[in-house]
């Protein structure tokens, strides 16, 4: 199972070597497919912004995604994991502007006054009333949103997560992972609660945390690094 540059996906089979069928998407495909743990769906983003979900046996089109934000889907394979299919995009903007501007939003809306912004405390409380206002930001101004929840079944999106994007040199948002033991599910986050990256690399406010499938919230994560 694979697509090329000429936005063609082909199911191929394995004994013969020949197409048993494919299905033309709307642009390049620059990603690599996921296939369900039962086997009998495929997933694949192209860069016409849809993502697919067709029917391993016969290339069946199941779920076509609505047209998402961004200007690429490339590099990462959609996670698929409890359910549903998880996919990140690149932001439309430069992402120098797109970083900057999530950052003074997060710190403003916290009222922090004092010397160093990278650095800021919060409650649980805190951190709902700003995942709250990240997910009303983001249906506020769609064209901002990177991170997407698709249904495995119909293509419906359960939730919008409060992520934004924490990416750099315009590639798409790094995609959540998962344990597969567990079911646990873990993603970058931007938020004026927690850093581990100082902003020496791209931006600071970044950090990690688990995302819980069925309401789409992040339990930020800490780490072992000092307090400042």
């Amino acid at each position: 199972l694979f697509g090329d540059r000429a936005g063609i996906f082909y199911g191929v089979d394995a004994a013969s070597g020949k197409a048993a069928w494919t299905i033309q998407t709307g642009a390049r495909i620059l990603t690599s497919a996921s296939v369900n743990e039962a086997g009998d769906r495929v997933v694949v983003a192209s860069e016409d912004m849809h993502v697919y979900c067709l029917r391993v046996a016969d290339g069946q089109l199941l779920w076509k995604s609505r047209k998402l934000a961004g200007v690429t889907v490339r590099d990462y394979a959609p996670v698929l994991v409890g359910g549903l299919a998880l996919v990140t995009t690149s932001p439309v903007k430069d992402f120098h502007a797109t970083l900057g501007q999530h950052q003074e939003m997060l710190i403003r809306r916290t009222g922090f006054q004092g010397k160093d912004p990278r650095y800021i405390s919060g409650t649980e409380e805190d951190v709902r009333a700003e995942q709250a206002f990240i997910v009303s930001f983001l249906k506020e101004h769609p064209e901002e949103q990177t991170f997407y929840a698709f249904n495995l079944a119909d293509g419906q999106e359960p939730w919008i997560a409060p992520v934004l994007y924490t990416g750099g040199m315009h590639n798409p948002l790094t995609p959540p992972c998962f344990n597969p033991v567990t079911g646990e599910v873990f993603t970058q986050v931007r938020s004026a609660y927690t850093t581990w990256d100082g902003g020496g690399e791209v931006r600071p406010l970044t950090g990690f945390g688990k995302l819980d499938l069925q309401t789409g919230r992040v339990t930020l994560l800490g780490h072992g690094y000092p307090a400042k």
